[in-house]
């Protein structure tokens, strides 16, 4: 069984207590708290729970291509389980794309996927794609997929990004 947001709030009040909850998060609100913990199939005020704000924030930095800055976070977090690691470095940032790179990506990215395209119909003229040739076609789909990723994160870069300083 897969756990939800609010079950681990659940699960935290009954271990924790509301009280240490309330100390932890800086509220003395404690209605807060317990409506973190409710399951919001039966709940007319749910209230998205610090866990699930924290992983749409996660979501967003990804989406802006900064995928560095979740990894740090996850690591951190996951320093709970390891008292011995060392100090997570965070991560430098990258330098901005240019929309000349983010072109040159989608006019790439698309000469591949039409290469494909080709290789595919070649492939199919006997009617069926040997083992062999699946494979291949397989493994340059995945560099594909992986060139669109780099493309998304290009783009992200060139989304909202701060004024460059003179």
């Amino acid at each position: 069984m897969r756990m939800k947001p609010f079950q681990f709030w659940s699960a935290s009040m009954k271990i924790l207590g509301k009280s240490k909850l309330g100390s932890i998060y800086s509220t003395k609100n404690l209605r807060r708290i317990y409506a973190w913990g409710q399951n919001p199939a039966y709940t007319a005020s749910y209230e998205r729970c610090p866990l699930e704000r924290l992983r749409l924030h996660l979501e967003e930095l990804s989406l802006f291509g900064r995928e560095d800055i979740v990894r740090w976070a996850l690591g951190y977090l996951g320093r709970a389980l390891d008292e011995e690691a060392d100090e997570l470095p965070f991560p430098a940032t990258p330098a901005i794309p240019s929309s000349t790179d983010c072109v040159k990506g989608y006019v790439d990215t698309m000469a591949e996927v039409g290469d494909i395209a080709r290789e595919m119909s070649e492939a199919m003229k006997d009617g069926e794609i040997e083992a062999e040739e699946a494979v291949r076609i397989r493994k340059e789909v995945e560099e594909a997929e992986k060139a669109l990723t780099e493309l998304k994160r290009l783009l992200a870069g060139l989304i909202n990004r701060p004024p460059r300083q003179m």
